[in-house]
């Protein structure tokens, strides 16, 4: 403003050169300022790419079994809530339950790390017998489900002895002894 009141006057070279140089010394000063604080915004928007990377992974974490590596029962009931909510709904669906036999007793006789052996091992065989939009997951101590959508009875009858033969099958022993 202070420039334009000073053109419209009566104005000399010296005067008009003093606006340009003004004028160009705020561009600048406007330059600057832009550059400053578009490095802030680059800075700032890093940071929202990290903290939402972040979220995500604890988001995900807390739908997780940190210690068999499928779902809890929380990430189970929220990807069965998402099959209900889809356009095939349960309808067809099977729920296959399991439970570790004696579990406390192998806890108890060999010790809490090689019972958490035996249920990441049957949790991997869970996993190796899911496919498409099946969801394993471990809902309690040793308790197991499996959602088995658009699968007959004998469809998921099938499903629950593989597992159940593969978990017969299996031998886990301790590290050191081989026992």
């Amino acid at each position: 403003r202070e420039s334009r009141s000073d053109l419209a006057q009566e104005t000399t070279v010296a005067k008009i050169q003093q606006v340009v140089s003004r004028l160009l010394s705020e561009a600048l000063r406007m330059e600057t300022m832009t550059q400053i604080l578009a490095e802030k915004l680059d800075g700032r928007t890093q940071e929202v790419k990290v903290l939402t990377k972040q979220l995500q992974q604890a988001q995900s974490e807390a739908l997780i079994d940190p210690l068999c590596g499928i779902h809890n029962r929380r990430g189970f009931l929220r990807e069965a809530k998402t099959v209900l909510e889809s356009n095939a709904g349960l309808e067809g669906s099977a729920l296959v339950l399991a439970d570790v036999d004696h579990f406390k007793q192998i806890n108890d006789t060999y010790g809490h790390l090689l019972g958490d052996k035996v249920l990441r091992t049957i949790a991997g065989i869970f996993r190796e017998n899911i496919k498409g939009r099946d969801i394993a997951a471990r809902v309690g101590g040793e308790e197991f489900a499996l959602l088995l959508p658009q699968t007959t009875l004998q469809g998921a009858h099938t499903v629950a002895e593989q597992i159940r033969a593969a978990v017969a099958r299996g031998r886990i022993y301790r590290d050191r002894t081989q026992e």
